[in-house]
């Protein structure tokens, strides 16, 4: 294997540093970053695996550079796998070894047909295209979109054999690279996904027209590819939680779990809201089943009466959000929080415990009472006060169960104070009976003898009680978007609508499988955005570009879409800019046919939503070459900060239906005559230019997982896909790797992957198809056989 191992270290070297050469930003700083990562990848192969998968949802740039076709985190795959192959082909023993089988013969043989498959697919996919043309800034109807989409499949049998390696030689070591880089890139998503919406719509509004898209510009013409990515990641994250490596791996674990579902939430995707709890259900299952013995934290914290809590406390919210909106949910988030720290508490002296019950009740009453009626924002203040005293003392020896039952009491009085000042009378009345309930509950935590009661010891039951509170937290998210954003309420009551839509979609996405061949082997990888163009080119086709060599050198062709040109409808060609100084003036020089009207913004815009914009519009003559311009008007606008950077983005779109217009140069000044643009006359061809589609999303997917592989690649590939996946899945669910650490997250992530796959394409999205692709692979392997020894927990 020496000579293969030199020979795919050597080759991606040298494919992997050519190509970051040729990066717009920066080629040699870009060539220097790439020989690093592959000289990490040599010296530390599991950090490198780490690197690729915590990096997949972050480390994309199109917007900045314009590269469709290829991304960073190719040049990071590429650089893992060189280093890595380059690592063997120097360590590993030329001697003959017996090498166990790689694959199971189903998978297999399902692996070599989908390879196949995806093989004739990407060969007719560029002749279906017009042929071989080689252009790294080329778009979706070009030729090299099907290697696009082909690139997935290869990185992930590259990866696959890179994991396996590691896996050979430390198997908890590979697993453990997996388990942390999908979470740690878990983690970096969700923070993006919480900077654009503290710096788009603020963090508890759930109204607006926003869906949140964090790092994922494959958005830009629609689709789920954050849905995507959060339903096969979550799972892990869960796992990790369930299954700890150690309190670090908890902490990042219950962190990351807090901001994930909170990105989950602000997809507002009715598709994720089904497929997130569904593979959570099913990796939280099957961990369960694989442990061989009660956990201690199973001890710790019954079950059932963690599920008990759990749902008083979402009848609860349900029934006071109406009245009390988040502050009362929050409120009785706390005092939940405090009476499992209560049920944990060890007893008082004899004899001392009635006195010190009865003290420390009059005393948090009597402080709420006063704070409430006297100060302004008292109810908050005194409630804030009493719950930050009670779970500090329940850390220490003070906190016996009578003392913390006493501020319990006031905390319960506090939550009634919170939702009367937030909601008057009406929220008060309908508080009391969950604040009877709450002093109820305490009152028993209080009384009932230690024998009895099923109280939890020892560090392991802080961890489940901070999971039961995490898991509190997130339903009482879950009904303040579905109870309080008049957006996702909207969105539920259009799902039959929606679904009737998308089934006649379908069906005019499979009508153009119109021969046999095309049956068999489809249409070609990446085609689907170009037949649909063609086939409703009379009709509604969407808009297009093409940076093209005229008679006077390169040049920008805008075709304007013949459906409805709405402001979200036109198809647009964008590049970011630095923060201008308004009013702005476009200039344009460029012909067309007939009469043409250009339209310009240039607005605070992270993907596909607008803030604040400056606009204009121009016309083009009929006739030959003509300079003119355009004075863009509008508020100042603002990049926001390091935290929540807001992007100024300029656009430019044909808003004239089916017409075209060539383009050989742009300007865009600001007040003070500084050039805000890159590339101007496309000397670079397509380099720092983006387009989108911010609200017409349908000519560019379609929008279910099983139609799009029948439509690429035909009965053929869709028959290697569903053996594949099904293959891989019946491993981890209930097969031969059943029992080991990572067949539960796999699972789930499966599960909810195919959920969101349902409704949107997925593996038209290059890095959440590589992910998918990854799992599928890794399930398959004869490495997850046996199960590994569990790590100690410490």
């Amino acid at each position: 294997m020496r000579p293969l191992a030199a020979a795919l270290g050597l080759g991606g070297l040298g494919f992997g540093g050519w190509l970051a050469l040729q990066h717009p930003l920066n080629g040699p700083a870009v060539l220097s970053l790439f020989v690093a990562a592959a000289l990490l990848a040599m010296l530390r192969p599991r950090a490198a695996l780490v690197a690729v998968f915590a990096l997949l949802p972050v480390l994309s740039f199109a917007p900045w550079t314009g590269w469709l076709v290829v991304e960073e985190i190719d040049l990071l795959v590429l650089a893992a796998v060189a280093g890595a192959s380059l690592r063997h082909a120097v360590t590993s023993s030329s001697s003959g070894r017996h090498r166990a089988r790689i694959w199971p013969t189903t998978a297999l043989l399902a692996i070599g047909l989908f390879a196949a498959s995806s093989a004739i697919a990407a060969v007719l996919g560029v002749m279906d295209a017009g042929g071989w043309a080689f252009d790294l800034y080329q778009g979706y109807r070009e030729p090299l979109n099907s290697l696009r989409l082909l690139k997935p499949f290869v990185w992930a049998l590259l990866l696959l054999a890179l994991w396996r390696s590691e896996a050979a030689r430390d198997p908890k070591g590979a697993a453990a690279a997996l388990e942390v880089g999908l979470v740690a890139g878990l983690g970096l998503a969700a923070l993006a996904a919480l900077s654009e919406r503290l710096a788009f719509t603020g963090l508890l509004d759930f109204s607006s027209d926003y869906r949140t898209t964090a790092g994922f510009w494959e958005m830009h013409v629609g689709g789920a590819a954050f849905d995507g990515f959060l339903a096969l990641t979550v799972p892990f994250a869960i796992r990790m939680l369930q299954r700890p490596r150690s309190r670090f791996h908890f902490a990042l674990a219950l962190g990351v779990s807090a901001l994930a579902a909170y990105a989950c939430l602000t997809t507002f995707s009715r598709a994720i809201y089904l497929a997130v709890p569904m593979g959570v259900a099913l990796t939280m299952w099957l961990g369960s089943s694989a442990e061989q013995a009660p956990s201690a934290s199973r001890r710790a914290m019954r079950p059932w009466l963690a599920a008990s809590m759990w749902l008083l406390f979402c009848g609860a919210a349900l029934w006071v959000f109406p009245a009390s909106g988040y502050r009362g949910m929050l409120a009785l988030l706390g005092a939940c929080a405090v009476l499992l720290r209560l049920v944990a508490a060890e007893d008082a002296a004899p004899g001392k415990a009635w006195q010190d019950l009865l003290l420390a009740s009059v005393a948090s009453s009597a402080i709420v009472v006063a704070s409430a009626a006297g100060v302004p924002k008292g109810a908050y203040l005194s409630y804030g006060a009493l719950v930050l005293c009670a779970l500090g003392l329940s850390f220490t020896r003070a906190g016996t169960r009578a003392r913390l039952a006493g501020l319990e009491f006031g905390i319960v009085l506090g939550v009634a104070a919170v939702a009367r000042h937030w909601g008057g009378d009406a929220a008060l009345a309908r508080m009391l009976p969950v604040v009877a309930v709450l002093a109820v509950l305490t009152l028993a935590a209080a009384v009932v003898p230690r024998g009895q009661a099923p109280a939890p010891s020892g560090p392991l039951a802080l961890r489940g009680q901070l999971l039961l509170v995490a898991a509190m937290g997130l339903a009482a998210a879950g009904v303040g978007v579905l109870g309080g954003g008049a957006y996702m309420s909207g969105r539920f009551s259009t799902s039959e609508q929606d679904l009737g839509g998308r089934i006649a979609h379908w069906r005019d996405g499979l009508a153009q499988l119109r021969t046999p061949i095309d049956w068999t082997f489809g249409i070609g990888l990446g085609r689907y955005p170009a037949r649909h163009a063609l086939d409703h080119a009379a009709t509604d086709a969407a808009g297009d570009y093409r940076v093209i060599d005229g008679a006077e050198g390169p040049m920008l062709v805008l075709t304007g879409g013949r459906h409805v040109l709405g402001w979200g409808e036109m198809l647009r060609f964008s590049q970011r800019i630095d923060e201008p100084l308004v009013p702005l003036e476009v200039r344009v020089r460029g012909r067309a046919e007939h009469w043409v009207s250009l339209h310009f913004d240039v607005c605070e815009k992270h993907l596909l939503y607008e803030a604040r914009c400056a606009t204009g519009q121009v016309g083009i003559s009929a006739g030959e070459w003509q300079t003119v311009s355009a004075a863009l008007k509008g508020p100042a606008l603002s990049a926001g900060n390091l935290i929540a950077p807001r992007p100024i983005v300029f656009s430019i779109a044909n808003e004239t239906p089916g017409s075209r217009v060539e383009i050989a140069e742009l300007s865009v000044r600001d007040a003070t005559g500084t050039e805000l643009l890159r590339n101007r006359t496309f000397s670079q061809r397509g380099a720092h230019w983006f387009f989108s589609s911010d609200r017409n999303h349908m000519p560019w997917h379609l929008k279910n997982v099983l139609v799009h592989t029948l439509f690429e690649q035909g009965v053929t590939g869709l028959i290697a896909l569903l053996t594949l996946v099904g293959v891989a899945f019946a491993r981890v669910a209930a097969g031969d790797a059943r029992t080991h650490p990572l067949a539960p997250p796999i699972a789930g992530a499966l599960a909810g992957f195919a959920i969101v796959g349902a409704f949107d394409s997925l593996l038209d999205v290059p890095r959440v198809s590589l992910l998918f692709f990854v799992l599928v692979l890794i399930a398959s392997t004869d490495r997850l056989r046996t199960a590994l020894p569990p790590s100690p927990e410490r």
